[in-house]
């Protein structure tokens, strides 16, 4: 049993909170026009997980068409901000993403973009593939009412960012194992009481354990009647099965392989990965995952 209180609460975050050294605010940029909008997590060094509907309504918004998975060549680029010890903004540019066909789920490789960045010492959360159990306390992080200013004079060009760093509580309503329906969250993911404000999609969820379990992903407009929330949250452990070819010691520079290797190897610290099952189609692509039911902590 939780040590603290399961009950739903939304506050507003400082900088100095060491969370804005893993939960990064999101925005795209084109001729400095700036759309600030999504969260994204670091899982290991230059390499973060967010939502994948962030980027495809990026993309829908630039080019109205279907975004591709590898490197990124929009007319567009995407930038994120790391704030450490509650003072430094360290920028980071987005150079390439991968999409998972299976989940709400992007996994991006990030890239200095400033010369505080280039000395950035990782460290990176833990993580538990499974979902946290019904009844079970979640915190949740992540970026809201984001805004961007930008001042020139004849010499220099000054961005402000302005957002809202938020942290949420609640507690684990439903499980649902497969689905939630067939046409809008369509993949493994997790009702919750917990309030989720647009911006914060792909923010980070949080376990009892302190363990990142999930990507906050969807949430109604309003709650009902009684005030309470209705949100949803990715499960982690289906996005395992992605393709990418990031440069990883132990792979072939280029090498395909899923995330689940990054697992296995210790590149990221994942707990659960031993319950997760690959199912290969004749050309050895990724047809499915599924999951050990006795291993689980579902249900």
């Amino acid at each position: 049993m939780s040590k603290f209180s399961k009950k739903p609460s939304f506050r507003e975050t400082g900088l100095h909170s060491l969370i804005t050294e893993f939960a990064l605010p999101l925005t795209a940029v084109k001729d400095r026009e700036y759309f600030p909008s999504g969260t994204a997590i670091v899982i290991g060094p230059f390499f973060a997980i967010t939502a994948k509907h962030v980027f495809e309504d990026y993309w829908g918004r630039y080019h109205q068409k279907l975004l591709d998975s590898g490197k990124f060549e929009g007319s567009f680029s995407v930038q994120a901000v790391q704030i450490v010890q509650g003072n430094q903004g360290l920028l980071w540019n987005v150079n390439r993403i991968w999409l998972s066909p299976f989940t709400d789920i992007a996994f991006i490789q990030l890239t200095p973009g400033s010369a505080l960045a280039v000395q950035h010492k990782w460290r990176c959360p833990r993580i538990n593939l499974l979902p946290p159990p019904p009844g079970s306390r979640i915190v949740g992080f992540g970026y809201h009412s984001s805004k961007i200013k930008i001042e020139e004079d004849s010499e220099t060009v000054t961005v402000e960012w302005h957002d809202v760093p938020t942290t949420t509580v609640g507690q684990v309503i439903e499980i649902h194992e497969t689905r939630r329906d067939e046409r809008r969250l369509k993949f493994p993911c997790f009702r919750t009481n917990a309030r989720f404000d647009g911006g914060m999609s792909g923010g980070p969820v949080f376990n009892d354990d302190g363990e990142l379990c999930g990507l906050i992903c969807s949430s109604m407009s309003f709650p009902d009647d009684g005030g309470h929330h209705t949100s949803y949250a990715t499960t982690l452990w289906p996005a395992m099965g992605t393709m990418i070819d990031m440069d990883r010691v132990g792979f072939e520079q280029g090498q395909e392989y899923p995330v689940l290797e990054l697992a296995k190897l210790g590149h990221i610290t994942a707990a659960g990965w031993e319950s997760i099952i690959l199912v290969r189609g004749e050309a050895s692509e990724i047809k499915t995952v599924g999951l050990r039911k006795n291993m689980s902590r579902m249900g």
